[in-house]
């Protein structure tokens, strides 16, 4: 039986032609820019992305070690229930969503250093209130305060990171700034934990807000001390 021999002119099938298109080997200029060593380069090198990079991992550390322990510190001196704290952590949620609302607003500051001085200095005050206050009312509009700071800061450091980023590096940049802000808040929540079995319950709000307050300065200093 005659059988025809496969054409050299053949149409290539849209799978392999799929594969081609997202092949490494395909594309060098994607390749080579995605490295790690390049993205790492990259990150150290541009300034917005170092200040985004160092801005999020202060304010998850000092927001962590406070946190660590807020529900003992509710329950034993701020003598609120289950409800209680529930509410409490509802008010942080509705000062997330103003901060939605906010975001863009104080985004348009001259440098994402400027807004992290802010955020970081805001969450600072915010736990000095809730330590000297002492009482679930005051406690609730800091913790509105905080998650209208939190939003804030996430719409900036997402913001700066796509518009100093090319758009093949954007997912490695994000990763690797992500790395140090989930880091440091898993540091901070052992750190709070330390802190109050060495100093007591006031112990981590007080440690919380020194090294906020320090970052909050540092960042906005003229000629600042973030590198």
């Amino acid at each position: 039986m005659f059988r025809p021999t496969p054409s050299t002119n053949r149409r290539p099938s849209r799978s392999s032609t799929a594969r081609s298109r997202w092949s490494p080997k395909g594309n060098g200029r994607s390749s080579r820019h995605s490295r790690p060593a390049s993205v790492t380069a990259h990150l150290v090198r541009h300034p917005e992305l170092r200040t985004v990079t160092l801005g999020m991992a202060f304010y998850n550390l000092g927001y962590n070690v406070a946190f660590a322990t807020l529900v003992l510190y509710a329950q034993d001196v701020l003598h609120v229930g289950t409800l209680g704290f529930g509410l409490l952590i509802a008010s942080g949620a509705l000062g997330g969503i103003a901060g939605g609302w906010l975001a863009p607003r104080i985004a348009a500051a001259p440098s994402a250093r400027s807004a992290y001085a802010i955020t970081l200095g805001v969450q600072a005050a915010a736990w000095v209130t809730v330590l000297l206050a002492g009482n679930p009312w005051a406690a609730g509009v800091a913790l509105l305060f905080v998650g209208i700071a939190s939003t804030t800061g996430s719409v900036v450091g997402g913001s700066t990171r796509q518009l100093h980023t090319p758009d093949e590096m954007l997912g490695r940049v994000v990763s690797s700034t992500r790395l140090f802000g989930i880091g440091s808040a898993a540091l901070g929540s052992v750190l709070g934990g330390g802190v109050a079995d060495a100093g007591g319950l006031s112990a981590p709000f007080i440690a919380a807000a020194g090294l906020l307050a320090l970052a909050s300065l540092a960042f906005a200093a003229p000629h600042s001390l973030v590198p």
